[in-house]
């Protein structure tokens, strides 16, 4: 796909926290960023200026498309964090690996792009946002070789609570007519968990109370404390990556 000519004049602009403003332009750029950093990040949302300065200091990047028919406004931004390793987590990423020395990064990670213009959903300047950005990141740091991003899948979460919730309550009214006793099922009854991981979801817990596995798996991902736990972790993660496939 290429881009139309009204759209041939995007530009990319990067910000860093501490970068050397050595010229009122360089200036504006970096606080257009970090003012939509605030407003428009809708994936990751940003906390504080601690948290902001985290994102954008050493070891991290965020870069932008200007266009000069909305100018002083990006359209589309992604932020970048350079590891030394793949993360396995967005917690990794946001809360946990502290930054490193930039000239030992292997990898560049794309973990939250934003688009500040409703209007311009239909147009996918992400896929160019992204190409642009790993060509400048191969020109300026070679040692970087993995790129690599970490992104929700939107509506899992309510996809998945809801066919939960359908399960549960069609296994109530099985076991109120009889028709576990009997040995029978309704063809609309469907295997969310395979034995073993529902046998590592019974492990993950210490208090189960006779509850089944998917109503387990309903409670732990209505908490959120799985994110905390690396117990939890592991049970979720075969399940999980497998439904969302």
């Amino acid at each position: 796909m290429i881009l139309p000519p009204c759209w041939r004049r995007l530009w990319l602009m990067k910000s860093v926290f501490d970068s050397p403003l050595n010229c009122s332009m360089c200036s504006l750029v970096v606080l257009l960023m970090i003012l939509f950093s605030f407003f428009f990040q809708a994936v990751h949302p940003i906390r504080n200026l601690i948290d902001l300065k985290r994102r954008l200091g050493v070891g991290r990047r965020c870069f932008g498309y200007f266009h000069p028919a909305i100018p002083g406004e990006p359209l589309i931004f992604i932020e970048v964090a350079l590891l030394k390793d793949m993360a396995t987590s967005i917690q990794e990423v946001l809360l946990d690996v502290p930054p490193i020395a930039e000239c030992e990064a292997k990898c560049a990670l794309f973990y939250s792009i934003s688009s500040t213009q409703p209007g311009l959903s239909g147009i996918n300047l992400g896929k160019f946002l992204l190409k642009r950005v790993i060509d400048m990141l191969r020109k300026d740091m070679p040692s970087v070789q993995i790129f690599a991003t970490l992104s929700p899948i939107p509506g899992f979460m309510q996809w998945l609570l809801a066919k939960l919730a359908s399960q549960i309550k069609l296994a109530e009214t099985e076991m109120q007519e009889g028709n576990l006793i009997e040995g029978a099922s309704s063809t609309f009854r469907e295997s969310i968990l395979f034995p073993e991981e529902e046998k590592m979801i019974h492990s993950a817990i210490d208090q189960i109370n006779g509850k089944q596995g998917i109503e387990l798996l309903q409670d732990i991902l209505k908490s959120s404390q799985w994110v905390k736990s690396d117990k939890l972790s592991a049970a979720l993660k075969s399940p999980l990556m497998r439904l969302c496939t």
